[in-house]
């Protein structure tokens, strides 16, 4: 055998093994885990495990809480599920959007009674591939959309003249940034993030970074999976060029001792955003603390 045809050879077997952890790469970023995403129990990866007892009690005093399960089909056709709790004033609206391998009543647990006694009514999201219909968890390249068909919803079902305040969590504050600047609607009147990225790349890179391995390879060819699988790139889920866009009030949460989303991706979105703005730093809170 000639040598080039062994050049050949072990390039391609080269390329295949790259390609093949690229997958991998991808669907562990990328495929959700229900089971994990419903526990209220905590685990390994839970930054606020030691508010596992706390969360539970309040889950457990919030689930009976009259609510409606509600649903809408979203732009790719996936049906969207929420909860919507009736609130006193007809014409308000909050949405609630929950970040990566949770739920709402893990990550607003601290906040959630305080936003149902308002006077608001409450739309609690389960997101894409979580409780709503869906393969891949978006980022919020996907989410925003979602976020977008849900604002559309409550304006068909109550009518042009409700106002509707946007608040997330983790990739939920990701989300709600990204929905402000890049799908709004003109009910749309105020957006409250809370530890959301400034650009998921660069969460990519510091989580790989964290654990000791190459994150510039990795991130490229599990890009290149997420846009053949899930029909979107990661290079998509930047918040901070959509809040460049947006003329909602926003509000941006962090805490100080965050290592999941650092601390100083805050600073980046609110130096981008052009709405008006307001922030609100919490010293030594972990991810999602803030509101705890």
């Amino acid at each position: 055998m000639n040598w080039y045809w062994i050049v050949i050879i072990v390039l391609a077997l080269l390329g295949i093994i790259y390609l093949g952890i690229g997958l991998y790469f991808f669907l562990y970023t990328c495929k959700p885990n229900r089971d994990i995403a419903a526990s209220l129990n905590g685990g390994p990866n839970r930054t606020l495990n030691a508010y596992t007892p706390f969360i539970k009690e309040k889950a457990k005093q919030n689930s009976p809480l009259k609510h409606e399960n509600v649903s809408c089909k979203a732009f790719d056709g996936k049906t969207l599920r929420a909860k919507l709790y009736p609130g006193n004033d007809k014409d308000r609206f909050l949405i609630l959007v929950h970040g990566f391998q949770s739920s709402i009543f893990w990550d607003f647990a601290a906040s959630f009674e305080w936003y149902v006694n308002s006077g608001c009514s409450v739309l609690a999201l389960e997101n894409r591939a979580h409780g709503s219909d869906g393969t891949y968890i978006g980022f919020g390249v996907l989410e925003q959309r979602d976020v977008h068909s849900w604002m559309e919803w409550l304006i068909e079902r109550y009518g042009e003249d409700i106002r509707i305040g946007l608040s997330g969590v983790s990739m939920g504050g990701a989300t709600v940034m990204m929905a402000s600047g890049n799908y709004p609607v003109d009910q749309l009147k105020c957006v409250i993030e809370d530890c959301g990225y400034c650009y998921f790349p660069d969460v990519l890179y510091h989580k790989i970074k964290m654990r000791n391995i190459p994150p510039r390879p990795l991130i490229p060819v599990g890009d290149f999976w997420s846009r053949i699988l899930a029909g979107y790139s990661f290079y998509d889920a930047s918040p901070e060029k959509a809040v460049a866009k947006s003329h909602v009030p926003t509000l941006f949460i962090h805490g100080t001792a965050d290592t999941f989303v650092p601390y100083w991706m805050m600073d980046r979105v609110y130096s981008a955003c052009s709405a008006p703005k307001e922030k609100a730093t919490f010293m030594n809170a972990i991810h999602g603390e803030s509101s705890f």
